[in-house]
């Protein structure tokens, strides 16, 4: 799955589809993204990814016992 703004997106789903997954894009919010962008929105998202970074959130909580 694809992961945008803490929210996993099925990679099965069209882009204009997927991008609603995320809270405050609706349909009309993710045709224009899609238009800004330049990415047609019969587009599978799997077809759309080009690189995705890690967010800081992602990474594991757990520290290393620190030596006293």
């Amino acid at each position: 799955m694809a992961r945008i703004a803490g929210v996993n997106i099925p990679l099965n789903k069209r882009a204009e589809i997927g991008l609603t997954y995320i809270y405050g894009i609706g349909q009309s919010t993710a045709q224009d993204l899609l238009a800004q962008v330049g990415i047609d929105p019969n587009t599978q998202i799997k077809d759309c990814l080009l690189y995705t970074s890690p967010s800081p959130r992602d990474r594991t909580r757990y520290r290393m016992p620190c030596s006293a």
